[in-house]
Formats: C-alpha cells, structure tokens, sequence
C-alpha cells in the first residue's frame, strides 16, 4: 500500500476527511470570535465595555497560547506514533471543548474551553497537513492539496461569522434552540470527520526516500532559513488577529446590527483570502515561483494596515479589510507549504512548530489588540502591526534568494 500511495497520493475519501476535519475548527473558531464580547457579557453580567474588551482580547489569546504550547509536542507525537490517533484524539477533544463552552456558565469555564478548543485544533490542521505531506507524490500535488485544506479553512471562516452574529440577534436561549445552535455543526462535522479518518488514513508513513519527502535547501543555511519562515508566519498571523478583533470590538458592544456588520466583515476577509489563496497555486503559478510572492504581499499589508487605521465609515472599513485579506491570504499559503516542502521526514514537527509560532503570533496581537482598543488606543495598534509587517518584507526579500 505505501508504494501505491507514494506514487497516487492519499486516496479522496481521505484527503475529504482531512479537509472536512479543517473546515470544521475553522467554522467554530469563527462562529464564536464575534459572538464573544455578548458571551463574555451574558456569563459574568459585566457590562463595562473596557472590562469586557480586555476578556475578549485574553480569551482568543488562551486559545492560541493552547495552540503554541502543545502544537510542537503533538506534531512531534505525530511523527513516531502515526498521525491518525493524534488526528482523531484531536477532533474528539476539539468537539468537547465547544459542547463545554456552550454549556458554560462562568467565566472560568469560558477559559477553559478556549484552552482546551486550543489544544485540540493543535492536533488537528498541523496534522492534517503534515499527512498530505507524508504521501505527496510531487510539489505540485503537495501544492494543490495544501490549497484545498486552505480553502476548507477560509470557507469555514467566512460561513462561520455569518452563523455566528445570530446570536447577537437570537437574544434568548429558546430561540437559539429554535434555530439551531450554531456549534452544533461544527461538532457533527468534526466527529464525523474524525470516524472517517480513524478508517482510511494509513497507519504507516511514505517512505522518505521518495522525492517530494526529501527536498531540502541547497546553498543555504537551513536553520536560519526556517527560523525566517516562523518569523514571517508570526507576523502575519499577528497582524491580522489583532486586526480581527478591532473588527469583533468595533461598534456598540451587544448590538444586534453592529454584530450582523462584523460577521459580514469577517466572511469578506475570509472570501478574500480564499480568491487570493486559489489564485496563489493555480496551474498560472509555479509553486516554486511563490517565494518571490511572499515580500510584496507583507508591503502589500505594511500599507493597508496604515490606511485601515483611517477608516472612518463602513465602506472605507470594508475596503481595508479586503486589502489585509489579499495580502494575507497570499503570505500566509506560501509560508506553510514552503514550511513543509523542507521539512522531510519531520513534517509533524516542523508543521508543528509552524502552527505553535502562528499561534503566539496570533495570541500576542489579539491580546495586545484587547488592551490596546481597551484604552483607546486603535492608532498605536496599527502602527506597530504596520511597522512589523514592513520588517517582515524585507526579510521576505532576502529569504526568497535562499529558497532556491
């Protein structure tokens, strides 16, 4: 079976799992982020907007911290023991953490289940990916399918706010229960996902001598060229989370037009980053050509992130958010799949480490962001996202002579 599969790749049924299995995080991630502030409000009774700006910004940071401290150790896991236990241990858990955080009644137990969703999506999208890289049978493939676990991800993000603002606009319980909870979904989806993987992805791994396995850097130094990779993805995860939680917090706090405005914002960021994604590693594009993508998308951000913190009406808002989107939605892909195309054997681990340091990023700038909008602050938070964003393309340019 490992020889077939080292030539074909991993068999649909599977490769549907694993898309599934990230379309299923990403759509839970989103659907609670903008219902957050009202969750955060509705379970303590507090109702200063500061108050409930700094839980916002710490609780999306528990969840990434989760990420960042596990991530490594699981991907590492995943390497010896085989991807598919930790894949379904992962989703089972992941499915737990949102029945806990909808039957929470207190703050602590909000906590909780943002660290646990961590944790467990940990196991999940590094994984999933370094599977897909185990059985690539060449780059483009490996390409292609990276970009299908991103779509199912961006896809997830743009439905999720859109399920998500009806609970600002569902106010009681029982006509939540009407609707039908939103988390219900991604529950289903993600035990669902998590059968399915537990049949069809292989216990053993392709055999590291087959070719998409074994590229590595020629001419450069390996080490700081990946250390530039997780520095480059710390960057644009952080910029953007803390650009999505100005976009959660903006507005009146438990306003049913003012949630309904966001989660549209937010889906256009995701629809965004899913044209750009697609685009990206089309058959137009070389996927050894993206490297040379990477420094003009982090300008590309560097500028929106500046021109953002000017928006003053809806459509000059909206505008940024498409500007952001497409430069993330370019930088982000081509960071992980070059992340993996050096990684070898190692793909759990290094992938891991790719998630842990996007998760620190993401955990920094949300926290920050939090903080920050908490003492009015909006125009120092993009200052230093713009100014980091401007570094990160210079090290872009430098790191696009050494992929070679």
């Amino acid at each position: 079976m490992s020889d077939s599969l080292s030539d074909r790749g991993l068999p649909l049924t599977t490769r549907g799992a694993l898309v599934l299995a990230a379309f299923a995080t990403a759509l839970a991630f989103s659907i609670i982020l903008p219902n957050l502030p009202s969750r955060i409000a509705a379970v303590s009774g507090l109702d200063d907007p500061a108050t409930i700006s700094r839980h916002t910004g710490l609780m999306a940071a528990a969840y990434t911290a989760a990420i960042f401290v596990s991530a490594p150790f699981l991907g590492r896991i995943s390497d010896g023991w085989g991807r598919r236990p930790v894949l379904v241990l992962g989703l089972a858990g992941f499915s737990a953490s949102l029945m806990l955080f909808e039957l929470a009644g207190n703050l602590l137990f909000l906590y909780t289940a943002r660290a646990l969703a961590g944790v467990s999506a940990a196991a999940i999208t590094p994984v999933a990916l370094a599977t897909v890289g185990d059985w690539s049978p060449d780059d483009g493939w490996r390409a292609r399918r990276f970009a299908w676990i991103g779509a199912a991800t961006m896809i997830g993000f743009m439905v999720g706010p859109l399920l998500g603002s009806t609970l600002s606009i569902l106010s009681s319980k029982q006509a939540q229960l009407e609707a039908g909870a939103p988390l219900f979904w991604p529950i289903v989806l993600a035990l669902v996902s998590a059968c399915v993987i537990a049949r069809t992805v292989p216990v053993t791994r392709s055999e590291p001598s087959s070719p998409a396995n074994t590229i590595g850097l020629r001419g450069t130094d390996e080490p700081r060229t990946s250390q530039s990779l997780l520095v480059l993805a710390a960057i644009v995860a952080g910029s953007v989370a803390a650009f999505d939680v100005h976009l959660a917090l903006r507005g009146n706090l438990g306003s049913s037009t003012s949630g309904l405005t966001i989660g549209l914002m937010l889906a256009e960021c995701s629809a965004v980053m899913l044209l750009a994604q697609i685009l990206v590693f089309s058959p137009l594009v070389p996927s050894k050509a993206t490297r040379w993508l990477i420094a003009p998308a982090l300008g590309m951000l560097s500028l929106a992130l500046a021109l953002a913190s000017a928006a003053t009406t809806a459509p000059a808002l909206a505008l940024g958010v498409g500007a952001i989107a497409m430069a993330a939605g370019v930088a982000a892909p081509i960071i992980t799949y070059w992340t993996s195309l050096i990684a070898g054997e190692h793909q759990g681990e290094d992938l891991g480490r790719w998630i842990a340091v996007t998760s620190l990023g993401q955990a920094v700038g949300s926290a920050a962001a939090g903080l920050l909008l908490s003492h009015g602050l909006s125009n120092v938070m993009f200052a230093v996202a713009s100014a980091l964003a401007l570094a990160g393309m210079i090290i872009a340019a430098w790191l696009a002579k050494q992929l070679a």
